[in-house]
């Protein structure tokens, strides 16, 4: 089951038969409950299945190694997440910045889109991710933590 988001219609998203049940538990909390909460909630811009195709935000297949390179070198932003489509408390978390040779993530690594294929394609505890928007802090929130900032 694939929930596809529709920003701005009465219900939000709209529901449609594709890929995997695993995309249920993760988008539907993130969508569903964090709207209600008020929360901000970060844009979607891929699924990948290491045995399926998968889904970037404009609905396309990304099916082979190639589609997925053009993806992350023209579609994908300066800053995005690749986290694990079944995870939780961050596990598995990677903020990717792009950079002059393509990419580098939180630890100061660096990557090319294909790399960044390879990276999800022989990851050895998981075999989905979604790639998302980075979100960051509220600045009031920020400055009302220093001990976070200092």
């Amino acid at each position: 089951m694939l929930i596809v988001f529709m920003p701005g219609t009465k219900y939000d998203c709209h529901y449609q038969t594709v890929y995997h049940h695993i995309l249920l538990p993760v988008l539907c909390f993130e969508r569903c409950q964090l709207t209600v909460s008020a929360f901000p909630i970060p844009n979607l811009y891929a699924i990948f299945f290491r045995k399926t195709a998968g889904w970037p935000y404009n609905g396309s297949a990304l099916t082979t190694r190639d589609d997925w390179k053009r993806f992350c070198d023209s579609r994908l932003p300066s800053e995005f997440v690749i986290k694990p489509a079944q995870g939780a408390y961050g596990k598995g978390l990677n903020v990717f910045a792009r950079s002059e040779k393509g990419f580098i993530d939180a630890f100061g690594k660096s990557y090319t889109a294909q790399q960044l294929y390879d990276f999800m394609l022989l990851h050895p505890e998981t075999d989905s991710f979604v790639i998302q928007q980075r979100l960051k802090n509220h600045p009031e929130l920020i400055a009302s933590n220093t001990v976070f900032h200092k």
